[in-house]
Order: structure tokens, then C-alpha cells, then sequence
């Protein structure tokens, strides 16, 4: 990807090393924006075991890094010449990467590629991390693999996002290869190892050789679990551990939070002798992987309006039902047997009822019929039924007139919503063209219905006419 060349800095007297990108990636945009988020990474993190960035600068098509100059081997060479390590070199190596990726972890960067190839030492034997490229906030969504295959991390295999738990899974690898001379997994092609990483188990390094400590071992096993909530929770904590198992001491215990109800991505480890687990996982601002729960207490819902349709359909109903039950009503009645009809054959031979003509000025003194009781003497079965009809009728026209105001109230608000939607866009515009529309389809109706008469079929005609510019 680029070419180092050894160089002097004239006026600070030193020498120092000049990255240049290669002339036939310049025409990549990708390329040129990833060596230079490298100098713009490796700038910002300050440590002994960080390869320092002094410069970094554009001249016409020649991007470069000026920066500190490491004249030793990388970690690759030396594990082709040296492995299998002896436990105290590789632990040392391992612990020296671990707090390198601390730093960059601590500042919100994942490096995505942690191998021996990306590790050198300087003239003094000490560590230095390089080669920041592919380094990206731990938020940031990558949806293509990043990593080499013989160190990806499963979740990075699978184009999944990943935290400074890859890293961690990562430089497994590497300590794995430092102490057996083989990366955990080796295949045929690239392909081949990545899947490996995804699905099968990793294996143990007591199984390549007998010489070394169970508790480096589980360590090691640790760092390469496939569940990130299994893992080393943070570069520190594997470093931690290192050192520990270096002294002699056994690995820390881990207790592995349960995510039945949380989201995969807020799983974390804790030892064993911590405080015990609450229902929120425990959350460390310094760390760019934690998920955080929302703090907000839930807001409770209001009751749901009802919807124009929910509400239409219910007052159709409503028109329906007193419909029906008016025929309903009427029917029963004229099936039923008159019995009041029945008795008059036996008063019709008293004739003195019928003679009495001088009392023809009473029925100024009796109520007038509407007012008299269904059951009141002298009322007949039709005059109650007509009543019946009556009430049941003006019952009828209530609920329609009210179903009426109902839908020139939503008429009106649709036909307004569809006014603003002309000048603020045309998705509420076809909204509201569409309520219009239904509403036009239910004054149709109501229109249609025979039992609609006078007063309230003009009010639907003209509601009906107000529509017809928006009928389509």
C-alpha cells in the first residue's frame, strides 16, 4: 500500500522515516482517505509502544507520513524465527501490544487489525503497534470484513461491527501463534479460515505443547472465545491477566453477565468476587462499546384517539341497528293479534254510546291523542304502533343528522389538511385527497339510503357537491 523510505529531518537533526502512498493507488479515493486517517489516528495517540506520527502532508498527488523511525524486525519475522516462545517473551510481547491498544481503545478507536505484521521493535527491543489505516471509531457501522484472516474475529468475519473485544479476540491470535508457531485456525484459502473462525471451536494450546502453564492456557482460551461476552472485556483487563498468570498466579475468575433480556451488545464479564450483577449492565463512559440504556422513564401512553374510519364505520352501525330495529318493531306489531279489535263486535249493539250527541264538546277537554298513553282506554294497536314509528323515526333522523355533523366536521378538516398539503408536500396532499375521497364514499351512501329524506338528503347532496372537486 506504500512505500518507507529512511530519511533525515534536517531541522530537528533526526532521522525518521517517510511513508508515501503508492502511485498506483492514487486514483483509489479509499485508499488515500484511509492513509490518511492512519497519520490522523497514530498523531493522536501518545504512547512508548505506539509507533509516533511527527508529520503528515499532501504535495500535489504525493500523500506521505513523516514519522518515527523503527529500524528493528516485525513480530512476524521474529515468530518464524523463534516460535514456539518461551512463555515469559511471548506473555511480555502480548501485555506490551495490550496496553498499546488500551490507549487507542480509551480515545473511542478499534484497530481491526491487530498481526504480527503490524508489530516491530525498535532498536532497544521494545514494542511498537503500527499501521492505524483501517483504525475506526467503535460506533461506526462496517459493513465489509476488516482484518487478515488467520486473526479476524468472528464478528468482524461476519461483517458485523466491531469493539475493542475484536481487538482483544485478535491479539489471541497473535499470543497463540507467539507460544504454538501456527495461528489457531489454517486452511486451504482466506475463505476457508474465516469460516473457521465463525464456527468451529479454537484450540487449545496444551494441545501443541506440554510445557505450558494451564494458566496461560486459559488465558489464552479467554481471549478467544466466540461470544464477545465471554471475552476479555477491555485490552487492560487481558493485560491484567497476563501479567498475573506471568507472576505465576492463576487467571482471574469471570462471571459472564446474563443477556437473557438485554441486547448481545451490552454483554459484559466481571469477576467473581464482584458485586453481583443488577438488571443494567454496568457501563463504563471511557469505553466506545457500551451500549447505554436508556435512562428516560417510560412516558405512558394516552388513550388512542379513534381513527376517521373506526369512527364512521361505528356510526353506520349505529344508523343500521335503529333501522333495523325499527322494521324489526313494526313487523312484530302487525303480526301480533288485535285483541282490542276483537272486543268492539260486543260494544257495537249499545247504541246510547253512539247517541249521546250532546257530549260532542268533550274532546276539547280530552288530550289530544298524541299525548295519550299507549295503554290509555280507547287507544288502538295502530295508533301505537304509529307512535312507535314516530319515536323510532325521529330516533333515526337524530343518529343520522348526528352522523351527518360528524362527517362535515371530518369533511371539513380533511378538505383544510388538503389545502396545507398543497404548499407543504404532496404526501400529506395524497393523504388527505384519500379521506376525502372516503368521506365522499360514505355521504354516497347515506345518500343512497331511502330512509334519509328531506332536510338531511339536501345536507348530503350538498356535502356531496363540496366534494366533487376532490371525487378523482
Amino acid at each position: 500500500m506504500a512505500e518507507v523510505y529512511r530519511a533525515v529531518d534536517r531541522r530537528l537533526g533526526r532521522e525518521v522515516a517517510v511513508k508515501v502512498l503508492a502511485g498506483h493507488l492514487l486514483s483509489d479515493p479509499r485508499s488515500v482517505e484511509r492513509f490518511q486517517r492512519e497519520g490522523r489516528t497514530a498523531a493522536a495517540l501518545n504512547h512508548p509502544n505506539v509507533v509516533d506520527v511527527y508529520d503528515a502532508a499532501s504535495e500535489g498527488d504525493t500523500h506521505y507520513l513523516v514519522m518515527e523511525l523503527v529500524e528493528g524486525p516485525t513480530l512476524a519475522d521474529v515468530i518464524a524465527r523463534e516460535a514456539p516462545m518461551p512463555e515469559p517473551r511471548a506473555l511480555d510481547i502480548a501485555g506490551r501490544i495490550a496496553a498499546a491498544l488500551q490507549v487507542a481503545h480509551e480515545r473511542g478507536l478499534v484497530h481491526h487489525d491487530v498481526k504480527p505484521g503490524n508489530v516491530m521493535f525498535d532498536g532497544d527491543g521494545d514494542v511498537k503497534v503500527t499501521d492505524f489505516g483501517i483504525a475506526r471509531a467503535a460506533s461506526s457501522d462496517i459493513t465489509t470484513i476488516q482484518g487478515t484472516p488467520p486473526y479476524v474475529a468472528p464478528e468482524q468475519a461476519r461483517g458485523g461491527r466491531a469493539d475493542p473485544r475484536s481487538d482483544v479476540y485478535s491479539l489471541g491470535c497473535v499470543l497463540f501463534e507467539m507460544l504454538t508457531g501456527r495461528p489457531p485456525f489454517v486452511g486451504d484459502g482466506a475463505s476457508s479460515v474465516v469460516m473457521q473462525h465463525i464456527e468451529r471451536t479454537p484450540p487449545r494450546v496444551v494441545d501443541f505443547r506440554d510445557d505450558v502453564s494451564p494458566h496461560v492456557d486459559e488465558v489464552v482460551h479467554r481471549a478467544l472465545a466466540k461470544d464477545p461476552g465471554e471475552r476479555y472485556q477491555s485490552a487492560e483487563d487481558f493485560r491484567a491477566d497476563i501479567e498475573r498468570v506471568a507472576a505465576g498466579k492463576p487467571a482471574s475468575s469471570m462471571t459472564i453477565v446474563s443477556t437473557r433480556h438485554l441486547d448481545p451488545g451490552t454483554t459484559v464479564a466481571l469477576p467473581a468476587d464482584a458485586d453481583p450483577p443488577s438488571s443494567e449492565p454496568p457501563r463504563d463512559p471511557t469505553r466506545a462499546y457500551t451500549q447505554r440504556v436508556n435512562d428516560e422513564p417510560p412516558q405512558r401512553r394516552g388513550p388512542r384517539r379513534p381513527t376517521l374510519q373506526a369512527l364512521t364505520v361505528a356510526m353506520l352501525l349505529i344508523l343500521l341497528a335503529v333501522l333495523g330495529f325499527a322494521a324489526w318493531s313494526d313487523a312484530r306489531v302487525r303480526e301480533e293479534p288485535s285483541t282490542d279489535t276483537a272486543e268492539q263486535p260486543q260494544d257495537e249493539p249499545e247504541p246510547p254510546v253512539e247517541e249521546e250527541e250532546p257530549a260532542e264538546e268533550q274532546p276539547e277537554e280530552e288530550p289530544p291523542p298524541e299525548d295519550s298513553g299507549d295503554d290509555a282506554p280507547g287507544s288502538s294497536i295502530g295508533q301505537a304502533a304509529d307512535r312507535i314509528r314516530e319515536r323510532l323515526r325521529r330516533e333515526r333522523d337524530q343518529a343520522t343528522r348526528r352522523a351527518i355533523e360528524r362527517l362535515e366536521r371530518e369533511l371539513s378538516e380533511a378538505i383544510s389538511r388538503r389545502a396545507g398539503g398543497g404548499e407543504n408536500g404532496g404526501g400529506e396532499n395524497g393523504g388527505s385527497t384519500d379521506r376525502i375521497q372516503e368521506l365522499r364514499e360514505q355521504l354516497r351512501e347515506l345518500t343512497d339510503n331511502e330512509a334519509v329524506r328531506g332536510e338531511l338528503r339536501n345536507r348530503l347532496r350538498d356535502l356531496l357537491d363540496q366534494t366533487q372537486p376532490f371525487g378523482g
